[in-house]
C-alpha cells in the first residue's frame, strides 16, 4: 500500500511524527500547503484509494472545526516513523510542535503534555520543560498526582540542558514546588521524598532572597514538612522565618500560614495558650480576608489552623465549640479538593474517636473512604482505616479491629508523618485493653511516651500516663498483686501534666480514673469531691461522652453511704448556659 501511494507517502511522514491520529491542518502547516489540498489528498489518494488513512472526528479548536485523521493500522505509522533518521525526526517534531502551538494559540496549554513530547524530541529543552510544568499542574488539578510527579521529574531532568539564568531558576522553583505538592498527596504529609523537592525549592528561594511573595511558598512548604515529621524545633524556626519574611514582603496570606504552622507546633508541644493565640489569628484572616483568597492558599492555610484550633478547644474543655467548628469545616466545600475533603473527614474521624464518640467517628471515616475511592492517596485512607479498626475493637471484634488499626498505623509510619501518631497510639491502647491484651497495651504506651521525649510532642503526655495507670490496674486484676500505688502514681502524674498544660479534658479523664480507684479503696468522699471539682470547671459539652461518664460516676458515688454530701449546685449541668447537645 505504501508503494502504491508513490510520492504522496512523504506527506505522511509528518503525520507519523504527530502519532496514530493527526490533524490535517498540522500536516498542512508542516508541508507548507493549504488545509484544503491536504484534506483532499488524505480523503482521496491516501484514503479511499490506498486505504492508508481514514477520517476521524472533527474537533473544535479556537472556535472552529479542524479535521482529524488516523492511520488505518498502527504498523503504517510505526514503519514511516522508523524510516526517519534522528535529524529528520527532530526537525519534524519541532515543526509539528510549532504547528500545534500555532493552531491552538491561547489554548495551547490544553495539549501541554503533547507539546512537551514534541519539543523534548526536537531537543527544545526550554519549551519542553515549560510545557511539562503546565502538564504537571493540569494533572494535579484533576487529582492525577502520580502523573503530575512523572511530568515534573521529566522536566527537572531536562533542566540540565538549559544554561543558568533567572528564568531557569524560576522555572526550577515552580517545578520543585509542584513536585512537592504532588508528593504530599501520593506519599504523605511527612514523606522523606518530599525533603529533596521542598529543600531544593527553599534553596532557590534563598538564592533569590524571597524576591516575590510567591517565593515564600517554599519557606511555607519547609515549615509544613518538618512540622509533619515531628521536628517541631526546626519547624518553629522556619515558620518564624516565614512570618518575618512575609511581614517584610507585605504578604498577609503567608503571615497567616506562618501563624497556622506555629499553632500546630505549639499544640504538639502542649503549649495550648500560645497555640490558640496563633490559630485564632490565622483563622480570623482565613474567614475575613481583605480580599478573596486563592483556593490553593486556602487549602494550605485552613487545615493547619483548623487542626490546631480543634485540638486546643477539645483539650481545654470547650467541647461544644469544638464540635461546631468540626461541623463548619465539613461544610466548607468551596475550596475543598477530593484530597483535602478526605483529609478533613479523616482527621475529624480521629478527633471524634479521641472524644469517644464512636458513631460520629465512624461516619466521618466512612465518608473519607468514599471520597478517596479510586484515588491513590494512602495516607488519607490510613487516617480513616485506623478509626474504623478502633471502632471494631470497641464493638467486640477485637482481633480484626486491631489488625486493621495497626495496618493503617504502619502506613503512617512508613510515610513519616507524626502529627496523628499519638492519637492513633491512644486508640491502639484502648483497642488492646478492649481485647484484654495488657502487654500490647503497655508497649503502645511506652512507645508513645518514648516518642514524646524524642520529639518534644508532649500534648498527649497526660493521656498516656493515665492509660499506663489503667494498664497496670487491668494487669493487677488478672495477675494479682498490689498495683494500686503505682497506678495512683500514674494518675497523679497525668493530673499534674494536665493542670500544667491547662488540658481540662485530660484532667477530667485522669480524675475519673483516680476516682474509681479511690472508690474501690473506700475513699468515696474524696473521690466524689475531687471529681465534682473538675466536672464543675466545665461550662459546656455536658452531652459529650467523657462528661456523661463522669456524671454517671458522680451519681453512683453519691449513693454510697460513705459519700460526703455535696451542694447540688456544684454538679449542676446548667452552669454556663444550660445542658448542651454534644
Amino acid at each position: 500500500r505504501l508503494r502504491a501511494a508513490g510520492q504522496q507517502v512523504h506527506e505522511l511522514e509528518a503525520a507519523s511524527v504527530e502519532g496514530d491520529e493527526f490533524h490535517a491542518e498540522v500536516l498542512a502547516r508542516v508541508r507548507g500547503a493549504t488545509a484544503a489540498s491536504v484534506t483532499a489528498s488524505l480523503s482521496g489518494a491516501l484514503g479511499r484509494q490506498t486505504h492508508l488513512v481514514t477520517p476521524g472526528n472533527l474537533v473544535t479548536v479556537g472556535g472552529r472545526q479542524v479535521a482529524r485523521y488516523r492511520f488505518q493500522h498502527g504498523l503504517f505509522q510505526h514503519y514511516l516513523y522508523g524510516q526517519l533518521d534522528a535529524a529528520a525526526r527532530a526537525c519534524l517534531h519541532d515543526a509539528v510542535g510549532a504547528a500545534l502551538e500555532g493552531m491552538y494559540g491561547d489554548q495551547a496549554s490544553q495539549i501541554a503534555g503533547q507539546l512537551a513530547y514534541h519539543f523534548e524530541a526536537a531537543g527544545q529543552a526550554g519549551k519542553a520543560t515549560r510545557y511539562l510544568l503546565e502538564a504537571g499542574q493540569q494533572a494535579a488539578r484533576v487529582g492525577a498526582h502520580r502523573l503530575a510527579v512523572e511530568h515534573y521529574r521529566r522536566a527537572l531532568a531536562l533542566l540540565d540542558d538549559l544554561p543558568p539564568s533567572s528564568e531557569r531558576t524560576e522555572l526550577e522553583f515552580a517545578l520543585q514546588m509542584g513536585l512537592d505538592l504532588s508528593l504530599l498527596y501520593t506519599l504523605g504529609w511527612g514523606a522523606p521524598e518530599r525533603m529533596r523537592a521542598s529543600g531544593r525549592a527553599y534553596e532557590l528561594g534563598q538564592q533569590m532572597s524571597w524576591s516575590t511573595p510567591a517565593m515564600l511558598r517554599a519557606l511555607r512548604g519547609q515549615a509544613d514538612l518538618y512540622a509533619a515529621r515531628g521536628e517541631y524545633e526546626r519547624a518553629t524556626r522556619l515558620a518564624s522565618e516565614l512570618l518575618a519574611a512575609a511581614e517584610r514582603a507585605g504578604a498577609p496570606v503567608y503571615v497567616a500560614s506562618a501563624q497556622a504552622t506555629l499553632a500546630i507546633c505549639a499544640t504538639m508541644r502542649g503549649d495550648y495558650a500560645q497555640a490558640w493565640e496563633y490559630a485564632e489569628r490565622a483563622l480570623d484572616f482565613a474567614e475575613h480576608p481583605p480580599q478573596a483568597l486563592a483556593a490553593d492558599d486556602m487549602r494550605t492555610l485552613r487545615p493547619h489552623a483548623d487542626l490546631a484550633a480543634l485540638a486546643v478547644l477539645l483539650l481545654r474543655g470547650y467541647l461544644d465549640r469544638a464540635r461546631r467548628h468540626m461541623e463548619r469545616i465539613a461544610h466548607n466545600e468551596a475550596w475543598l479538593t477530593p484530597e483535602i475533603a478526605c483529609f478533613t473527614h479523616g482527621s475529624m474521624a480521629l478527633f471524634y474517636a479521641a472524644c469517644h464518640d464512636d458513631q460520629e467517628a465512624q461516619q466521618h471515616a466512612v465518608e473519607a473512604l468514599r471520597i478517596v475511592e479510586g484515588r491513590d492517596i494512602p495516607e488519607m485512607q490510613a487516617l480513616a482505616e485506623a478509626v474504623l479498626g478502633w471502632a471494631e475493637a470497641r464493638a467486640g471484634r477485637c482481633q480484626r479491629g486491631i489488625e486493621r488499626l495497626t495496618a493503617a498505623m504502619a502506613v503512617s509510619t512508613r510515610l513519616g508523618t507524626l502529627t496523628f501518631r499519638f492519637i492513633q497510639l491512644a486508640l491502639l491502647v484502648e483497642a488492646h485493653l478492649a481485647g484484654g491484651d495488657t502487654g500490647a497495651a503497655g508497649r503502645a504506651v511506652d512507645e508513645a511516651l518514648s516518642r514524646a521525649e524524642q520529639t518534644g510532642a508532649h500534648n498527649h503526655d497526660a493521656q498516656f500516663w493515665r492509660l499506663r495507670g489503667e494498664v497496670l490496674l487491668r494487669r493487677g486484676q488478672r495477675n494479682g498483686g498490689d498495683v494500686a500505688p503505682d497506678a495512683e502514681a500514674c494518675f497523679e502524674r497525668a493530673l499534674a501534666i494536665a493542670r500544667q498544660q491547662g488540658a481540662l479534658l485530660y484532667e477530667l479523664r485522669a480524675t475519673t480514673s483516680r476516682a474509681r480507684l479511690w472508690a474501690q479503696q473506700g475513699r468515696t468522699g474524696e473521690a466524689r469531691a475531687a471529681l465534682a471539682a473538675v466536672y464543675g470547671a466545665f461550662v459546656e459539652g455536658y452531652g459529650a461522652p467523657d462528661l456523661v461518664e463522669a456524671k454517671a460516676l458522680l451519681d453512683s458515688l453519691a449513693t454510697d453511704p460513705q459519700a460526703e454530701p455535696m451542694p447540688r449546685d456544684d454538679l449542676a449541668p446548667e452552669r454556663g448556659g444550660g445542658r448542651s447537645s454534644w
